[in-house]
């Protein structure tokens, strides 16, 4: 009877990890404002998948208006499923123009053989900074203390 539960619940265990299915992960940008996009989408529990089953892109119109976000025109992302060195899967985003606007709010769809996943990405791009010192730190402005004026002599 014991044996019996402990290979059901492996059973279970195994199957559960398998019923989620890939995920699109985190997005780690690689530009900044009025440059090229670029940024690349960790995938998580691509199981057994190769990167030729695994196909992303921006979503219809109907799936931007069903989550409340818009689609702007100037979204013109091409994505490319990329197999890395040690067995990982990522997503490279790219676009072909500069991107102007400094937030941008868009979905990615990934569609697999056996499903189909959406997920809402909110990036903030910062402006380039160019030189070999980088952000120059602001110094605090320079206070003096007040001065106290002497009281006009009272009659």
């Amino acid at each position: 009877m014991m044996t019996r539960r402990l290979v059901l619940i492996c059973v279970l265990l195994t199957t559960m990890s398998t019923t989620y299915g890939l995920e699109l992960g985190r997005l780690e940008m690689q530009s900044a404002l009025n440059q090229n996009f670029e940024g690349e989408i960790e995938l998580t529990n691509v199981g057994n998948l190769t990167a030729d089953e695994v196909v992303a892109n921006l979503p219809y119109l109907d799936d931007f208006e069903r989550v409340g976000i818009e689609r702007t025109a100037l979204f013109d992302l091409d994505f490319e499923t990329v197999q890395q060195d040690g067995g990982t899967m990522v997503i490279m985003a790219t676009s072909s123009r500069p991107i102007e606007e400094p937030f941008l709010n868009f979905l990615v769809e990934v569609l697999w053989p056996n499903g189909r996943g959406l997920k809402e990405y909110i990036v903030s791009l910062e402006p380039p900074v160019f030189g070999t010192e980088g952000i120059v730190a602001i110094k605090p402005m320079q206070t003096t203390p007040p001065t106290t004026r002497p009281e006009p002599a009272r009659s």
